[in-house]
């Protein structure tokens, strides 16, 4: 199964250069650094997982940014 995490403050995977410090599976893409919104329609977008994961859910945007990844159709 492919993953994709949003990382927003490198907490998940603590990358160093690029590679993950933590052990998140060998099929698991990164994206740090950027909102979770657009982290992951980054995701969607361009890697196609089939799990994403990020950590809290703080704001209406993150809510909003999960409901419309429902609803998107590659």
């Amino acid at each position: 199964m492919t993953c994709g995490v949003v990382d927003e403050r490198g907490e998940i995977a603590a990358m160093y250069k690029g590679i993950p410090q933590n052990d998140i599976g060998i099929r698991t893409d990164v994206i740090e650094n950027i909102s979770k919104a657009k982290g992951m329609r980054l995701l969607i977008r361009s890697m196609a997982p089939e799990v994403i994961a990020c950590d809290e859910i703080g704001s209406k945007e993150d809510v909003i940014a999960i409901r419309r990844m429902f609803n998107f159709r590659c």
